[in-house]
């Protein structure tokens, strides 16, 4: 699987079909941490692929806010590569740390 964009994808990106496909893909290994559905990996940018990567922000990210757009570099793009097993056990090394404080 592609983990890397050439474009931003999502809310006013540039939404080439294989960047989309890319970041389907990818939001498809949160559906359940990310609360939304499982997406038609079609590389078309719609509802329901700024909506997922909404929640993704909001609920795997961590933002106030979403603003439902994927960038290259990004923070966003960072976690969806990390995967969700590497996002937990680094959120369990993060707990730890801080109760030793």
């Amino acid at each position: 699987m592609a983990t890397k964009l050439s474009a931003s994808v999502g809310k006013g990106g540039k939404n080439k079909p294989e960047d989309t496909k890319v970041v389907q893909e990818l939001l498809n290994d949160f559906t359940k941490k990310g609360g939304f559905k499982r997406l038609d990996v079609d590389g078309l940018i719609g509802p329901k692929t700024i909506g997922a990567i909404k929640s993704f922000q909001q609920n795997v990210v961590g933002m106030k806010r979403g603003d439902g757009r994927v960038d290259p570099g990004g923070e966003t793009m960072a976690a969806l590569v990390k995967g969700p097993k590497t996002l937990e056990a680094d959120g369990k090394k993060e707990e730890k740390q801080q109760q030793k404080k």
